[in-house]
């Protein structure tokens, strides 16, 4: 059997798909939401952080990554709008350790966007548990955004929004899990047709690839996402101990909202595997008592592992495909899904609506991989 037309059909459940079909739903938009949740989903294992410079110095979208991180303020303040749920957000600076003499060398002159080298002293003064002899630059305005309470936000976003449309004309509706699409008919205006797991079909004008890790899985895409799941270990702390993200060699540490820590950097390629290792445990426990001594005595009490949706390039697929331009893509965030988040739904929901986006996502474009 297939389910009546939506205008837009969202396919994955974690928090580019659910930011997506809220942007949607706000252009007026009638959304089904195929909620793909997978164990070892990154959206709710992350860390929340957004560092376009440290994550991305080197990349070609750096300009689109701070412009992503500087949505979030906006984004957040319409989010409480539509959701009582409080989602922190940090912008006091990420500091970025230096590793070695001749990376301090570097970092100490001028360059852009590493105008604020700190040394041993300073970053004592802005940390007091911080031990970095090398010193390191502090990347003013980038921070944390509470991703685990930005999930909760969004789903009762979702919810009320589910809730209080007309009966006649629901603005949201949710199904399973999706395990392919195809064509509605033959052209470049084809509309989309999604098939769940439980053989049900559901028809949209438009459908929006953000399965993440599992966006490959789908059958009937017009071309083969390169996309594989990086499994990356976090462990937690129960003590506050820095009030500023740091990245330091081996390990970056995010400050919790209610005086905790996380602290994550592992990066290895098991395919779908969401364990958690000991060695990954010690070894990050290790890293980040080197920097931070008063958790040398500590012991974690949680430790969890996601999986990142990771492409050769390690920047996101997204827009519409050239061969269908109904199906838009918007996936493979790899190690940004969090920062970019209100960038690709704004943008998604631009797509869907024939509108041309506020950035240049040319480096994003789904066709660049030969």
């Amino acid at each position: 059997m297939t389910a009546r037309t939506a205008d837009v059909a969202v396919i994955g459940g974690g928090l580019i798909g659910r930011a997506v079909a809220l942007a949607c739903v706000r252009r007026g938009l009638s959304v089904t939401l195929f909620d793909t949740r997978e164990p070892g989903e990154s959206s709710p294992a992350g860390a929340g952080m957004l560092a376009p410079i440290t994550e991305g110095a080197d990349s070609p979208a750096t300009r689109l990554f701070i412009a992503g991180r500087d949505l979030w303020p906006a984004y957040l303040a319409a989010l409480a709008e539509l959701s009582p749920v409080p989602v922190a957000l940090s912008r006091a600076g990420i500091i970025a350790l230096s590793h070695d003499d001749a990376e301090a060398s570097a970092q100490r002159a001028p360059a852009p966007g590493q105008p604020h080298w700190q040394g041993a002293s300073a970053l004592a003064e802005l940390e007091a548990g911080l031990v970095a002899p090398l010193g390191g630059v502090l990347h003013l305005l980038d921070g944390a955004v509470d991703n685990v309470a930005l999930l909760r936000a969004l789903d009762h976003a979702l919810d009320h929004a589910a809730l209080h449309a007309p009966s006649t004309d629901r603005r949201l509706t949710r199904a399973g899990p999706a395990a392919g699409v195809e064509r509605t008919a033959i052209g470049p205006t084809a509309g989309v047709r999604v098939r769940t797991r439980d053989g049900q079909s559901h028809d949209a004008a438009s459908a929006v690839v953000a399965a993440g890790a599992w966006s490959p899985h789908l059958t009937g895409l017009p071309r083969t996402l390169p996309i594989e799941p990086v499994r990356g270990e976090m462990i937690g702390f129960p003590v506050a101990v820095t009030s500023r993200c740091i990245y330091g060699p081996g390990a970056y540490v995010v400050p919790r909202p209610g005086g905790r820590t996380i602290v994550g950097a592992t990066m290895d390629r098991v395919g779908f595997d969401p364990t958690t290792t000991a060695t990954a445990r010690r070894s990050l426990h290790e890293a980040v008592a080197a920097f931070l001594p008063a958790l040398t005595n500590v012991e974690p009490d949680s430790h969890w592992a996601g999986l990142r949706p990771v492409t050769p390039d390690f920047l996101p697929i997204m827009g519409p495909d050239p061969d269908w331009p109904a199906l838009i893509h918007a996936t493979g965030h790899s190690r940004n899904g969090i920062l970019l988040a209100p960038m690709t739904a704004a943008a998604v929901a631009d797509w869907v609506t024939g509108k041309v986006p506020a950035w240049d996502l040319t480096p994003f474009r789904p066709d660049r991989f030969k």
